[in-house]
């Protein structure tokens, strides 16, 4: 979550840097806001997932897949509600999505040691 708030407050200074004096501002910021919030929603519903299924026994499998359907679920609604809300800009929105797999891999490569192998 915390490698989540950074790229969205660096993502918040380039929207103010470049696009602060036009009429999309406001879009853009607020796109990026609740794109933000949603990929911390969405990987907080994940973890307590992993964890609910950890006591669930024989129907962790089911209850996974379960899971990762409603994800794909609020996914979509997501998508299309930035899409159709003309208060949020879609592509701020959705870029946000990609912060996850940028934290995991800067992650990976920032906190090797010397095996190759995580501290």
């Amino acid at each position: 979550a915390v490698g989540v708030i950074i790229l969205g407050a660096l993502g918040e200074a380039v929207i103010a840097a470049f696009f602060s004096g036009s009429n999309e501002f406001l879009k853009l910021v607020l796109g990026m806001f609740i794109g933000c919030v949603y990929v911390i929603f969405n990987f907080a519903y994940t973890a307590f997932s992993v964890c609910k299924s950890a006591d669930k026994g024989d129907k962790a499998k089911m209850y996974m897949q379960l899971a990762y359907m409603s994800r794909m679920v609020f996914l979509v609604i997501f998508v299309l509600c930035a899409i159709y809300i003309p208060v949020f800009n879609v592509y701020s929105a959705v870029i946000p999505l990609l912060f996850t797999r940028i934290v995991i891999l800067a992650e990976a490569v920032l906190f090797k040691n010397k095996d190759g192998k995580k501290q």
